[in-house]
């Protein structure tokens, strides 16, 4: 019995910690800008902060992981900047849930603080977010045509 007990409380403290990404992919030879707008004081956690931005390398339009650089910005409502050419911008991370849709009740009394996300032409807003955002296995992606 004190077996099972210790193999239980081992596998919870090591448990299954996972994260699960939402990114803007650039797959275009050349920079492309975006804004990104949040709610900075949302009645909960925020989802999104430009405190938690990070750039990775596109390898063959696919995400390349280990190529990971965290950009260091303030926490602001607003902020522009550039992706680079064949690279991905992730704009949030969901630690321990996967993502399904804007409307989804997220852990921990996470708030979906979205405001919009332009590129081009393109806005983003919570209403629209599943339409742009599609499920991937890292979670959601938002590909700029």
């Amino acid at each position: 019995m004190r077996l099972l007990t210790t193999l239980i409380i081992s596998l919870m403290v090591s448990g299954c910690s996972y994260q699960t990404y939402l990114m803007v992919l650039n797959p275009h030879n050349e920079s492309r800008r975006v804004t990104l707008q949040v709610d900075p004081k949302p009645a909960g956690a925020p989802i999104f902060t430009t405190r938690d931005l990070a750039l990775y390398k596109l390898n063959k339009d696919e995400v390349d992981f280990s190529s990971h650089e965290a950009l260091a910005h303030t926490e602001l409502a607003s902020l522009t900047l550039e992706i680079p050419a064949r690279s991905a911008l992730r704009i949030a991370v969901l630690r321990n849930e996967h993502y399904r849709s804007s409307e989804q009740n997220f852990l921990n009394g996470r708030i979906f603080n979205l405001n919009s996300l332009t590129a081009g032409t393109i806005t983003v807003t919570r209403a629209n977010f599943g339409v742009y955002f599609k499920r991937t296995a890292f979670g959601a992606a938002f590909s700029i045509p």
